[in-house]
């Protein structure tokens, strides 16, 4: 089982340093010296190092969803939402005796983008879930199941519907091809860098455990006309302006590289 503790004293120093940190680049030389001193200060009498506080940038969110085991198609989910917005995501086991645990998507990415990832999983599961349920309900009263059972090309159904919904994440995520090339480049190295942090914050939070990498649950043959139905219902699905802003209807907060 994984299970990590945040600890609100040592969030609360590292945002007093990293405020320091941010005004050790004041124009003002006698006032960054100053900030800069104190930053350091703060670093040594807590045995903070300056990963410490560059990792205090990474955030985590739960899916609201907590199940026994997860679908492939959840799964997949998972990691279509966390690659459109620039995360990463594992399976995580909540805290609980081990015959009854059960399983949540953890997004991690620099903040807000692991909020925002959480949310538009957690709406897309359910449009995804509500598809794959019609779809299997239309299966039996039609009688077609061909090589395997309803739930399986359920299954596959919703495989299809998640795959087409990556291209409409991409399409409405903020892209970086129009950007004059300097820009681009410095863009390319801030998302280096926030990848690097990423890693090592996931490292640090999963240190001596094992992940879950779920169960399959969609074994079977695949049947052609699942994954055409799969797809024709993917490419319906509206993105509205909330599943990319965790739904405020605030302007965009997040862009890629936008974390320093």
């Amino acid at each position: 089982m994984i299970h990590h503790n945040d600890n609100p004293d040592r969030e609360r120093i590292i945002r007093k340093i990293q405020r320091c940190l941010d005004l050790s680049k004041s124009p003002n030389e006698h006032e960054a010296a100053a900030a800069l001193r104190q930053a350091k200060k703060l670093m040594q009498m807590h045995r903070l190092t300056e990963m410490d506080v560059q990792l205090s940038s990474v955030g985590k969110a739960f899916s609201g969803k907590a199940k026994a085991r997860l679908a492939r198609w959840e799964r997949h989910l998972g990691t279509t939402v966390a690659r459109a917005f620039n995360c990463e995501c594992i399976l995580w086991y909540d805290d609980a005796p081990r015959h009854s645990q059960k399983l949540r998507v953890l997004f991690i990415g620099m903040s807000p983008a692991q909020e925002i990832a959480k949310y538009a999983y957690d709406t897309l599961r359910t449009k995804a879930a509500t598809a794959r349920r019609q779809y299997i309900k239309n299966l039996k009263t039609s009688q077609q199941s061909k090589g395997a059972t309803h739930e399986t090309r359920g299954n596959h159904f919703a495989e299809a519907w998640v795959g087409q919904v990556y291209q409409k994440l991409v399409a409405i995520a903020p892209a970086s091809d129009d950007l004059p090339l300097p820009e681009r480049n410095a863009l390319a190295l801030t998302e280096e860098k926030e990848k690097n942090l990423i890693a090592a914050f996931i490292k640090q939070l999963t240190e001596g455990y094992e992940l879950s990498k779920g169960r399959n649950s969609s074994s079977g043959p695949v049947n052609p006309a699942d994954i055409m139905a799969g797809r024709r219902a993917g490419s319906t699905v509206e993105l509205h302006h909330g599943v990319t802003t965790g739904g405020t209807t605030a302007q965009m907060t997040y862009q890629r590289g936008a974390a320093a």
